[in-house]
């Protein structure tokens, strides 16, 4: 089919030509979608709506001409045009290494790490759980010590715990 038989083919049946059905919802488009959320299934319990594999780690993506859609890590990469679903699972793999680091120590009630040359010790409470990093404790208490090492592990990695103790250092 030549360039001037496409184009009659379109207009007879009402297709778009700047956008080839996918802004009409005839088909699904390839680009402009939007990460919404995201769930870990445990196991692969689901599919992606998208390449049909079983998926673990569910992604949400919507786009405003098609219906949201649960992909796998790849399709959200591809239709968001991002890295952002490779990047939050790397993140959420080192958090679990985290956690489950043998280098936690417990001493007494409290739990005792070194991360990046700041001393952490996660200690329990009346309300919960609470954190002391560098010989400062800290004032929020944390329902779980699950939550308590999230919390300690997103400041490091954000960098935030080092802009903290230079400053700090700066200050002294």
């Amino acid at each position: 089919m030549d360039r001037l038989q496409r184009r009659s083919y379109r207009v007879r049946w009402g297709i778009c030509t700047s956008c080839g059905k996918s802004r009409h919802g005839v088909v699904r488009p390839e680009h402009g979608w939007d990460y919404v959320g995201e769930d870990d299934l445990g196991g692969l319990y689901g599919a992606c709506d998208r390449c049909k594999t079983e998926i673990r780690y569910a992604f949400y993506v919507q786009h405003p001409h098609w219906e949201p859609m649960t992909v796998g890590t790849f399709c959200c990469d591809g239709l968001t045009g991002t890295k952002m679903a490779t990047e939050l699972r790397k993140f959420d793999e080192r958090l679990k290494r985290f956690n489950e680091s043998k280098r936690w120590k417990l001493e007494g009630d409290a739990h005792l790490i070194q991360q990046k040359q700041i001393e952490i010790r996660i200690y329990k409470t009346m309300g919960g759980h609470r954190i002391e990093m560098g010989g400062i404790k800290g004032s929020t208490d944390y329902p779980s010590l699950a939550d308590a090492k999230k919390r300690v592990f997103e400041f490091i990695e954000s960098g935030r715990a080092d802009e903290f103790f230079k400053k700090r250092n700066q200050n002294a």
